[in-house]
């Protein structure tokens, strides 16, 4: 038994002596697989205020100012979203509307699903500060690498004056890789 003890305490002091006073470093293994891509979303902003009466017309206006331009590095998709505040000029008997896109030039007023829109009832006590704020977003394809500029841009639908103005915006682009 006295041999069980001894051949015991030995063992501990070698795994203990291993431990205090490692032996010299080994050579380096192979490089392992390379790790997942990140996410790789891109994120740009913008802000336009106004200082002056920049008029909505019933003709497509831009929004001087309010685009934002993203570099993107191949194809994906780009979101755009937008805070678009306007006051608009009411007159009592008729209807205001106003529609506010997000372009891919500053003569875009394409008419699809991405557009926001606001009215003023005809019936409203006649006004040049109906203050109203909108939401509009779109989603684009890009299908290369490339810097690309979205605008803000609107139209009077109905009952356009002088009066009708953009206030506001803040814009942010945001890419997604395919």
């Amino acid at each position: 038994m006295a041999w069980t003890v001894v051949a015991l305490l030995v063992a501990v002091a070698a795994l203990a002596s291993n431990v205090v006073i490692p032996g010299p470093q080994g050579p380096a293994g192979p490089s392992g697989p390379p790790g997942r891509t990140g996410n790789g979303t891109i994120m740009a902003q913008d802000q336009a205020f106004t200082t002056g009466i920049d008029a909505i017309a019933r003709a497509c206006t831009h929004f001087p100012g309010a685009e934002v331009t993203i570099a993107v590095p191949g194809p994906g998709t780009v979101v755009v979203t937008s805070e678009v505040d306007v006051f608009l000029d009411h007159l009592t008997g008729t209807v205001d509307r106003v529609i506010v896109f997000q372009g891919a030039n500053d003569t875009d007023c394409t008419a699809d699903g991405w557009s926001s829109n606001v009215d003023i009832e005809a019936d409203r006590a006649s006004s040049n500060n109906y203050y109203r704020a909108l939401i509009v977003h779109e989603s684009i394809d890009i299908a290369a690498a490339g810097a690309y500029t979205f605008y803000v841009n609107g139209r009077m639908e109905l009952g356009e004056s002088t009066f009708d103005r953009w206030q506001q915006a803040a814009t942010i682009a945001v890419f997604y890789p395919s």
